[in-house]
């Protein structure tokens, strides 16, 4: 009797153990498996079925997995562009003054000007004959204007490519200004203005200096009054000394002999 309790015992551990580990290879026995939809994972535990992503964690596709992605930490010289949510992933990008490299901004680096160049760790100026017009791009090597058939208007820079045109010659025509019907309208209006002008002061000066000419003609057959009235005093004191004389006869020469003798 003492010896049977102690292997009753051991018995009903052995059970129990066995019964555990079945337990723990088949979860929800006669269950089958279940695909959840995005943001949820497959709940193994008491056969809960699908249950929603916990803080910090997404899925971004349906599936039958047992757990959640953990999401993307931006941190440092990294910001967030888009935070983590429980059906999408976080998304960082690189500070100011950097660029990001690599797939899914894997790491960041200076950001490079325009004339420069991005390297493995920082940036450099573009060689001679090459040149980048924009921030963080490869150097692009001029274009080669002799071979097509053009010459060099301005040289490039390592932020400008090279200016092509054609080469000068004489028997290239010169193209005429194109005409533009309003700013020929406008110039005969101007004209036709201009020439009615100038009509109208050529009538306007001939006018005066017909009225000037008449004016002065008029003024060279006008009597002198003053003139006359002289002319009647000079001949008023003729006949006044020359009738006395008349009037005295020879009385008055006899007169003026008789005082010549005395």
């Amino acid at each position: 009797m003492e010896h049977t309790f102690p292997g009753l015992l051991f018995v009903m551990l052995l059970a129990v153990n066995l019964r555990n580990l079945v337990s723990a290879k088949i979860p929800c026995e006669g269950a089958k498996s279940q695909v959840c939809p995005p943001g949820t994972f497959y709940n193994t535990t008491n056969c809960a079925g699908c249950a929603r992503c916990p803080a910090g964690s997404y899925s971004d596709q349906s599936s039958t997995r047992s757990y959640c992605n953990k999401c993307r930490m931006c941190r440092g010289i990294f910001t967030y562009k888009r935070s983590c949510s429980s059906t999408r992933n976080a998304e960082c990008e690189c500070a100011a003054g950097f660029t990001c490299r690599g797939e899914n901004c894997g790491s960041c680096m200076q950001t490079c000007e325009a004339g420069q160049e991005a390297t493995e760790d920082n940036c450099r100026s573009c060689p001679p004959g090459t040149f980048s017009s924009e921030t963080h791009v490869r150097c692009k090597p001029w274009l080669n204007c002799t071979a097509q058939g053009l010459v060099v208007m301005n040289n490039g820079t390592n932020k400008t490519d090279v200016v092509c045109g054609p080469a000068p010659s004489a028997d290239v025509p010169v193209e005429g200004i194109p005409y533009n019907p309003e700013e020929g309208i406008m110039v005969h209006i101007i004209f036709i203005i201009l020439s009615v002008l100038f009509v109208m002061c050529v009538v306007l000066f001939t006018l005066y200096l017909m009225v000037w000419s008449k004016k002065k003609v008029k003024d060279g057959f006008k009597p002198v009054p003053n003139l006359q009235l002289i002319q009647t005093a000079q001949q008023e004191d003729a006949c006044s000394c020359r009738f006395p004389e008349e009037e005295e006869g020879e009385g008055g020469t006899t007169t003026y002999q008789a005082a010549l003798s005395a």
